[in-house]
């Protein structure tokens, strides 16, 4: 499951990870390409870790040895907060990468960085793997079982301008606001940065219908 997705929005984590409902467009596949991009050395090193204590999973884009220490990478095709801090859902996605190559590791590990491409910057994340972080991550965790074991979809409690440019939007939103402020204005949003060819439909667990478009420009901003 997508843990970071908790803190960007629960209902699109509802939507991905129970009912299954999934788009992939020309700025996911970017994103996978960028990944698959960096070179592995003898001091770099991407890493698929499982931990039963902590209740997760996940595939490191890469780690480093700098002056003998490990050092957590993320990269991101979008755009970092302001030009100068790593976005919460990163930041928690992070968090659990460090957590998970420290208890693999048995070594402490006291830096992160995430580089977002789209503007060039790179954050970079001080870490201190104290109760509280250790808490912040099994925490998500809990809430990712809530959301998975539940059977109704969670309401829409996110920034107006997140809907605006979710490619899950047309199945997401109440019924009532579909013809009102958020799906209108992702509509004219959406047709106008929409590719000439559509994709094929697309149909979740619940028998829910979308359509995949590929973008032409960055949906969320963030990677």
């Amino acid at each position: 499951m997508a843990l970071h997705a908790i803190i960007y929005c629960e209902r699109l984590f509802y939507l991905e990870n129970v009912e299954e409902i999934r788009v992939a467009n020309a700025n996911v596949y970017a994103g996978r390409r960028l990944h698959d991009m960096f070179d592995k050395g003898s001091d770099i090193y991407s890493l698929e870790l499982a931990s039963e204590r902590l209740g997760i999973r996940g595939e490191i884009d890469c780690a480093k040895r700098k002056s003998g220490d490990l050092i957590v990478f993320e990269h991101k095709k979008g755009k970092s907060k302001k030009g100068d801090e790593a976005w919460l859902s990163d930041r928690l996605q992070v968090l659990a990468y460090t957590l998970l190559l420290a208890e693999h590791t048995g070594e402490d590990i006291s830096e992160a960085r995430i580089r977002y491409h789209a503007d060039k910057k790179t954050i970079r994340m001080d870490i201190n793997l104290a109760e509280a972080e250790e808490h912040e991550v099994i925490t998500a965790v809990a809430r990712a079982g809530e959301l998975c074991a539940g059977v109704e979809r969670p309401a829409v409690d996110v920034p107006e301008y997140l809907c605006r440019t979710c490619l899950l939007a047309p199945v997401c939103l109440p019924e009532e606001e579909r013809f009102t402020g958020r799906l209108l204005c992702w509509r004219i949003q959406f047709r106008s940065r929409r590719s000439t060819t559509a994709g094929a439909a697309v149909q979740g667990s619940s028998g829910t219908r979308i359509t995949k478009y590929a973008l032409l420009s960055p949906g969320t901003g963030q990677g």
